[in-house]
């Protein structure tokens, strides 16, 4: 027997109608209704492969949140749709019970030409947060001199432990995410810290399978853009990228080129590994011929040589938190035999600290309540100071 997994696809569509739309793209407005069933409340976000609306859920009466699928001349967008379908059946296979902080599909269908994803309701992405300037509390640290909104690095631990974990899942599940980054990391709740990874559409099976798109540029790891074999620790990479952000409050490896971002990921890392250039299938793309330590790009069809100053990674962030810094640079390390595994940087000296600072936390929160109790008890301080038996003085 085949080892087939098979999942209802619902085609809703006007009655006595045969569902096609003159325009490939169906504008979907705020007050009107989805499939007969989804009230539009709000636009929540545009990517480059969909749009994210925020319904009511008629039949449930819950918000629900619905990622609507771009119906493009390649067929791209559409087969992403379907790996994310899949890689959700995955994950709710592996987690029937939801303890992992990953996101949640409830259902799928398909309506005007475009596939539509119906999940859990998420609070803003990390980036939106960043970009508003919306972090409350002890999470956040001053703007900068360029009024970037940064997180303290207790806050970014707290978000890297549960990423870690996230992702941690995702590879024993045999899945690799391949785009992490600040936009597809949510706020789950009235913490800022509890937070849950997102976006599945990029997800490849870590035994081989690839699709045509994989990690936005300012997040892709060496290797992948030096057109070696990769495997899950890309995401680790990715994750070093986007903690390193919270931090700064912008990209670590902000270009517009990937000779750009390799540049930059040199002057502040050092370069790859002298085999992993020598080796490279794309080594014409980014290096000129017999000086493999200059990187060039075309600027107005002429050959440029990217020199971006040479810095370190405590230099650029202006962070003197030496195990943050460690933390970053065993994720951020070019070699990804030399990274470790989810599982291993959840194991980091740095965070094992940010966990015994939570625990310390949570026991004086634990003890000034029980103190509080204490104080307002029937015949406790409050009600004694109430009844004079205590005096004013």
């Amino acid at each position: 027997m085949l080892n087939v997994s098979t999942i209802n696809l619902t085609i809703a569509f006007q009655r006595r109608s045969l569902g096609l739309e003159a325009e490939r793209v169906v504008p979907f407005h705020v007050d009107t209704v989805l499939a007969g069933r989804y009230h539009i409340c709000a636009h929540l976000g545009t990517g480059t492969f969909s749009r994210v609306l925020q319904c009511w859920d008629r039949e449930a009466r819950a918000m629900v949140a619905i990622k609507v699928v771009n119906n493009a001349e390649q067929k791209d967008p559409f087969d992403m749709g379907i790996c994310e379908v899949c890689a959700f059946d995955i994950l709710r296979e592996a987690d029937p019970e939801s303890l992992q902080p990953v996101s949640r599909l409830h259902s799928c269908f398909y309506f005007r030409e475009h596939l539509c994803l119906v999940m859990d309701l998420m609070g803003d992405s990390l980036n939106r947060l960043l970009s508003r300037h919306q972090m409350g509390g002890t999470a956040q640290a001053p703007p900068d001199s360029t009024g970037s909104a940064r997180l303290t690095p207790d806050a970014i631990g707290e978000i890297a432990l549960c990423v870690l974990q996230a992702l941690s899942f995702l590879h024993a599940n045999g899945l690799a995410h391949c785009d992490v980054k600040p936009d597809n990391i949510c706020v789950n709740g009235d913490r800022l810290t509890h937070v849950v990874l997102v976006d599945y559409g990029s997800c490849v099976r870590a035994d081989g399978e690839r699709n045509s798109y994989a990690q936005s540029r300012w997040y892709r790891a060496p290797e992948m853009m030096l057109g070696h074999p990769w495997g899950v620790r890309v995401d680790l990479w990715a994750l070093g990228c986007t903690l390193a952000e919270l931090y700064a409050g912008q990209p670590l490896f902000r270009s517009s080129t990937v000779e750009g971002v390799l540049a930059m990921q040199c002057a502040v890392l050092g370069p790859p590994p002298e085999a992993m250039v020598r080796d490279s299938p794309l080594r014409h793309l980014y290096y000129t011929q017999g000086d493999e330590s200059q990187i060039y790009t075309f600027v107005g069809g002429q050959a440029v040589i990217l020199e971006p100053r040479a810095t370190t990674l405590a230099g650029v962030l202006a962070c003197n938190d030496a195990g943050f810094i460690s933390f970053l640079t065993a994720l951020l390390q070019p070699d990804p035999a030399l990274r470790p595994t989810a599982a291993e940087a959840q194991a980091h000296p740095w965070l094992a600290q940010v966990k015994a600072r939570r625990a310390r936390n949570h026991w004086a929160v634990v003890r000034s309540e029980a103190r509080r109790q204490a104080f307002y008890a029937p015949g406790g301080v409050y009600a004694r100071l109430a009844a004079g038996a205590i005096g004013a003085d």
